[in-house]
C-alpha cells in the first residue's frame, strides 16, 4: 500500500499562543511551511486565556487554533448565535433590577426587541426571544425563591492569575454573581444558555462552570461553599401541544481541593497551547454546533480550503 500522510495543512507542531500584531499576522491557513516563534510566558506577558478558549482546545484543537490563533470567524453569524447574544442581554438587565417580575420582564424584552432590525434576525426568531425570556421570568419567580439572592451583580468581569508566578491569567464574565441569601457563607453564580434540547454537557459543567466557581472563590475569598447554577432555556415556542420542559437549572458545587485540582489540571492545559500539536477531534454535534466544520472537512484539499476561509471567514480583529 502507498504510504500515506495525515490530511492536514497545519505544521505538525504550531509554536505559541501569542496573538500576533495585524502587519505580522500568519495567513488565514496559518502554516505555509513556517512555524510561530516559540514563546514562553511570563509575568510581564502571560498567557491571557479565556473558559471558552480552554474548552475549545480541549474539545477539538482545529477549532481552537482557527478561532485562537488565526483568529478567523464566519463573516455570517448564525442565528443561534445572536438569539443567545440577545437573551443574555435581556435577563442581565432582568437581574439588575430589584422588582425582577414578569411585568418587568416583558417591560424589558418589548424596549430591547424593538430595536433589533429585521434584516439582522427574523422576526420569528425575535418572537422566540421574546416568549423564552418571559416565560423563565414566570419559571425562574419560583426557582429563585429558593435562593433568595442578595447583592446582586451582572456581567462581572475579571482577569486573574492562575499560577502562583502570574504566567497565566484567566480572564472571563460572570453572567450573575450573588451572596447566597438562605446559605450562609455562600457564593452563588448562575450562567444562562439557550440550546435546542436539553443535554448535560459533562465538558462545559465539569471545566465552564469550574473556571467561575474558581474566580469567585478569588473574588469572595471570606465564602466557604460556592455555587454554580446553569440556566438552559430550549429554543421552543409555548403552546398547547409543547408538553416537555422549556426550561432547566443544574447546580454545580466545588470543594476547596476540587478547584484546587482544577487550577492545577488547567495551568497543564495551558501551557500545552504553546506548544500544541493540531488535530481534530470529531465528535457528533460537529454538524450543528461548530462553525468550522466545513473547512474542517477541506483539511486535505488545499485550494478549496483556502478558497473557503478567505470568501466565508474574516479576521475576528476587524469587527465593528
Amino acid at each position: 500500500m502507498p504510504k500515506t500522510s495525515l490530511p492536514v495543512i497545519e505544521a505538525p507542531r504550531q509554536y505559541s499562543i501569542i496573538r500576533p500584531n495585524p502587519e505580522k499576522r500568519p495567513h488565514l491557513i496559518a502554516s505555509r511551511g513556517r512555524l510561530l516563534k516559540p514563546r514562553i510566558p511570563t509575568p510581564e506577558n502571560p498567557l491571557i486565556i479565556s473558559a471558552s478558549e480552554l474548552r475549545d482546545f480541549l474539545r477539538c484543537r482545529v477549532k481552537w487554533h482557527w478561532r485562537y490563533q488565526a483568529r478567523i470567524e464566519p463573516k455570517t453569524k448564525s442565528s443561534n448565535l445572536k438569539i443567545g447574544t440577545l437573551t443574555h442581554h435581556i435577563l442581565d438587565k432582568w437581574y439588575q433590577r430589584s422588582n425582577r417580575t414578569v411585568k418587568a420582564m416583558r417591560k424589558i424584552a418589548n424596549s430591547e426587541l424593538l430595536l433589533i432590525p429585521a434584516e439582522y434576525l427574523p422576526i420569528k426568531d425575535v418572537e422566540l426571544i421574546r416568549e423564552m425570556c418571559i416565560g423563565y421570568a414566570f419559571w425562574a419567580k419560583q426557582e429563585d425563591k429558593d435562593l433568595v439572592p442578595n447583592n446582586i451583580r451582572t456581567e462581572l468581569k475579571f482577569d486573574l492569575p492562575l499560577d502562583e508566578k502570574g504566567r497565566i491569567r484567566v480572564h472571563g464574565y460572570i453572567d450573575v454573581d450573588f451572596d447566597h441569601g438562605r446559605l450562609r457563607r455562600t457564593a452563588g453564580m448562575m450562567e444562562h444558555k439557550t440550546a435546542g434540547q436539553f443535554r448535560s454537557s459533562m465538558l462545559e459543567l465539569n471545566l465552564q462552570l469550574s473556571v467561575y466557581l474558581w474566580a469567585l472563590r478569588m473574588i469572595k475569598p471570606k465564602a466557604r461553599r460556592y455555587i454554580a447554577y446553569r440556566n438552559t432555556l430550549r429554543k421552543q415556542m409555548p403552546g398547547p401541544r409543547v408538553r416537555a420542559a422549556l426550561f432547566q437549572r443544574e447546580e454545580v458545587e466545588r470543594m476547596d481541593d476540587e478547584i484546587d485540582q482544577w487550577r492545577q489540571d488547567t495551568a497543564r492545559a495551558a501551557m500545552d497551547m504553546v506548544d500544541a500539536a493540531i488535530y481534530p477531534t470529531p465528535a457528533d454535534d460537529c454538524a450543528y454546533l461548530c462553525d468550522f466544520q466545513t473547512p474542517c472537512m477541506m483539511r486535505g484539499r488545499r485550494e478549496d480550503l483556502e478558497f473557503v476561509l478567505t470568501h466565508d471567514y474574516a479576521s475576528r480583529d476587524n469587527r465593528t
